[in-house]
């Protein structure tokens, strides 16, 4: 497992919007304990869209096994300032939500720099083995002008 955890340590999965447009991602990282984070970093709210998919690719390493916890938003630098924009975003794993993981995030939420917006709680469908792409599917729409920040999704390995 030792060995598991530094390869995918020093792995920095890119990821790709709908469209094929790279966003950054950074590698995983130990929390506390057997806890971890992955982030996916959202340079532009401006660039989400409907049906969007925002995934770690390449796919898990071979042998990773472990169980979503939590996910959050943390704004960034550029915090959402034009009124009355939202879009919602629900973790998966391979194109299957989770029950629970939904991160609504609004023009009033997404602002100031460094807030976090708390996913609902994860209850089901969170299991994760190798091979696998962690996700979040976008939806319900009404663009951003501005903003930027991270999707931080937290997970234990078995």
């Amino acid at each position: 497992m030792a060995q598991l955890i530094q390869a995918a340590a020093a792995l920095a999965f890119p990821t790709t919007t709908g469209t094929g447009e790279p966003l950054a991602m950074t590698p995983w990282r130990l929390v506390a304990g057997n806890r971890y984070s992955l982030t996916i970093s959202v340079p532009a709210l401006s660039a989400l869209a409907n049906g969007q998919v925002i995934a770690n690719t390449p796919n898990l390493p071979t042998g990773a096994q472990g169980t979503l916890r939590s996910a959050q938003f943390r704004v960034g630098a550029t915090p959402a300032s034009t009124a009355a924009k939202l879009a919602t975003a629900t973790l998966g794993i391979s194109g299957v939500a989770c029950t629970g993981g939904v991160i609504s995030l609004t023009s009033a939420n997404c602002t100031p720099a460094g807030n976090s917006v708390a996913s609902t709680t994860i209850t089901a469908l969170n299991t994760f083995t190798g091979g696998q792409s962690i996700g979040f599917t976008i939806s319900a729409v009404t663009a951003f002008v501005e903003g930027n920040g991270d999707f931080l999704v937290y997970y234990t390995l078995d």
